[in-house]
């Protein structure tokens, strides 16, 4: 819900950088298994399960706000020899 803001002044919140123990897994023996976020995406997409596949190298992605950087990394080409470390 939306707070009151009585100073009328811009108000700003950011979140705090989180990073998962492991890969997401949409496709656990036990549906009780899933993570809140695993759940989220599974309910998002309307699906129960999702057998998901790795099919290249994690990346590890930097943007530093500046919309050229977040365009170029949006819509580089997977085989791109310009790649951040992988991880």
């Amino acid at each position: 819900t939306a707070s009151q803001n009585p100073s009328g002044r811009s108000r700003f919140i950011t979140n705090p950088p989180v990073s998962l123990k492991e890969p997401m897994n949409f496709n656990r023996d036990n549906p009780d298994h899933f993570s809140p976020v695993e759940q989220a995406v599974l309910r998002a997409l309307d699906l129960s399960r999702l057998d998901f596949q790795l099919t290249a190298a994690r990346e590890r992605l930097f943007l530093n706000g500046s919309s050229t950087n977040s365009r170029y990394w949006l819509n580089r080409k997977p085989d791109s020899a310009s790649s951040p470390e992988t991880i």
